[in-house]
């Protein structure tokens, strides 16, 4: 007899748990950690291989979702349901299809630009707030790379808005390697690239914040939370 569900899906794993914001019929919305990977057909042919990768998302699913009501968060070749993706690195709402009508919808719904999707996002440097938007092919160059860059010739059209509600400065002591500063960056993406955020803001010369696949290491800023906390001082401008 075949587990509804699988509570030790994820023994031994360190990282802050996932919480299930939403739950309807047929899909769900997942607020992700950082550290977990939204994963799918790739990596369940990759563990073939016995290659090991931070937690996947879609073994905490198990561990909550029973399987006879939510069936597609079991099946690999559609993706576990989800959606879209996040980088590990990164925190945020996750759209999630369990049943097949129910991921045929959000689909749907995402196919035809009905479903919106905003990020929040750190850059190196004082941004012009004039910064509207970005167009611009992303080429993922290499498989083993895990990078994705900005092209002219190669690669896929992509599309960012920004705005940018917030500049901060930290004085002196605040940070390791002394003054810095930084842009709070609002970003609406009209394609889903691989890194496609994360490129974009390198092409503007503002790479995101503590991230050294795409900004040199001496680069990133080692207490963030400083500038979360000024910027929650602020108010929160949008």
């Amino acid at each position: 007899m075949i587990a509804e569900v699988e509570p030790d899906a994820t023994r031994g794993i360190a990282a802050m748990e996932p919480c299930l914001e939403i739950a309807l019929q047929g899909m769900v919305v997942i607020h992700k950690q950082p550290d977990w990977e939204v994963d799918g057909k790739n990596r369940a042919q990759r563990e073939c291989d016995t290659e090991e990768g931070p937690p996947a998302l879609s073994r905490w699913l198990r561990t909550i979702l029973p399987r006879s009501c939510h069936p597609v968060t079991r099946n690999a070749d559609l993706d576990y349901g989800f959606l879209h993706r996040l980088d590990v690195p990164s925190s945020g709402l996750i759209l999630c299809g369990t049943t097949l009508s129910g991921l045929l919808c959000l689909r749907l719904q995402l196919d035809t630009y009905s479903i919106e999707r905003q990020y929040c996002v750190w850059g190196h440097g004082i941004a012009d707030v004039s910064i509207r938007e970005v167009v611009a092919n992303i080429d993922p160059k290499t498989v083993d790379s895990r990078r994705s860059y900005v092209s002219d010739v190669h690669g896929k059209p992509a599309k960012s808005w920004f705005r940018i509600p917030a500049h901060l400065i930290v004085p002196p002591g605040c940070l390791l390697g002394g003054f810095e500063a930084c842009s709070a960056f609002i970003i609406r993406i009209r394609t889903g690239r691989r890194h496609q955020i994360r490129a974009h803001m390198l092409h503007l010369g503002h790479p995101t914040v503590v991230d050294a696949k795409y900004a040199a290491v001496t680069a990133c800023f080692y207490e963030l939370a400083a500038y979360e906390e000024g910027y929650l001082h602020s108010g929160c401008p949008d």
